[in-house]
Protein backbone atom coordinates (compact mmCIF):
# COMPACT_ATOMS: atom_id res chain seq x y z
CA UNK A 1 0.00 0.00 0.00
CA UNK A 2 2.78 2.44 0.93
CA UNK A 3 4.62 1.55 -2.28
CA UNK A 4 1.55 2.41 -4.36
CA UNK A 5 1.16 5.77 -2.63
CA UNK A 6 4.85 6.57 -3.16
CA UNK A 7 4.61 5.56 -6.82
CA UNK A 8 1.58 7.81 -7.30
CA UNK A 9 3.34 10.74 -5.63
CA UNK A 10 6.40 10.21 -7.81
CA UNK A 11 4.24 10.05 -10.93
CA UNK A 12 2.39 13.25 -9.97
CA UNK A 13 5.68 15.06 -9.29
CA UNK A 14 7.17 13.86 -12.60
CA UNK A 15 4.15 15.00 -14.61
CA UNK A 16 4.15 18.39 -12.91
CA UNK A 17 7.87 18.88 -13.46
CA UNK A 18 7.89 17.91 -17.15
CA UNK A 19 4.76 19.85 -18.04
CA UNK A 20 6.16 22.98 -16.35
CA UNK A 21 9.38 22.75 -18.35
CA UNK A 22 7.53 22.70 -21.67
CA UNK A 23 5.54 25.83 -20.82
CA UNK A 24 8.68 27.73 -19.89
CA UNK A 25 10.34 26.92 -23.21
CA UNK A 26 7.30 28.19 -25.14
CA UNK A 27 7.39 31.44 -23.15
CA UNK A 28 11.13 31.83 -23.87
CA UNK A 29 10.52 31.28 -27.59
CA UNK A 30 7.83 33.97 -27.63
CA UNK A 31 10.13 36.39 -25.76
CA UNK A 32 12.94 35.72 -28.26
CA UNK A 33 10.60 36.55 -31.15
CA UNK A 34 9.64 39.84 -29.47
CA UNK A 35 13.32 40.70 -28.92
CA UNK A 36 14.14 39.98 -32.58
CA UNK A 37 11.26 42.21 -33.67
CA UNK A 38 12.56 45.04 -31.49
CA UNK A 39 16.14 44.55 -32.76
CA UNK A 40 15.13 45.17 -36.39
CA UNK A 41 17.25 47.54 -38.46
CA UNK A 42 15.84 49.82 -41.13
CA UNK A 43 17.80 51.47 -43.93
CA UNK A 44 17.21 53.62 -47.00
CA UNK A 45 17.38 51.79 -50.33
CA UNK A 46 19.16 54.78 -51.92
CA UNK A 47 21.36 55.71 -48.95
CA UNK A 48 22.49 52.50 -47.17
CA UNK A 49 24.54 54.52 -44.70
CA UNK A 50 21.26 55.86 -43.24
CA UNK A 51 20.03 53.39 -40.62
CA UNK A 52 17.41 53.43 -37.89
CA UNK A 53 16.02 51.04 -35.30
CA UNK A 54 12.43 51.93 -36.30
CA UNK A 55 10.59 52.60 -39.57
CA UNK A 56 10.48 56.14 -40.90
CA UNK A 57 11.72 58.39 -43.71
CA UNK A 58 15.25 58.91 -45.00
CA UNK A 59 16.44 62.39 -43.97
CA UNK A 60 18.26 62.79 -47.31
CA UNK A 61 15.69 61.70 -49.92
CA UNK A 62 12.48 61.22 -47.85
CA UNK A 63 12.00 57.61 -49.06
CA UNK A 64 10.54 55.08 -46.65
CA UNK A 65 13.16 53.15 -44.71
CA UNK A 66 13.03 49.42 -45.40
CA UNK A 67 13.60 46.63 -42.92
CA UNK A 68 16.96 44.94 -43.37
CA UNK A 69 16.79 41.15 -43.52
CA UNK A 70 18.22 39.58 -40.37
CA UNK A 71 21.53 37.81 -40.82
CA UNK A 72 19.99 34.68 -39.31
CA UNK A 73 16.88 34.67 -41.49
CA UNK A 74 16.86 32.69 -44.67
CA UNK A 75 14.64 34.19 -47.30
CA UNK A 76 14.57 32.01 -50.37
CA UNK A 77 12.76 33.84 -53.13
CA UNK A 78 12.49 32.37 -56.58
CA UNK A 79 13.03 28.75 -55.61
CA UNK A 80 11.50 26.11 -53.38
CA UNK A 81 13.06 23.72 -50.91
Amino acid sequence: MKANILNLLFLAFSLTFFSACGGEQKQNTEQTEVNQEQAALYTCPMHPEVTSDKPGKCPECKMNLEKVADAGSQEHEGHAH
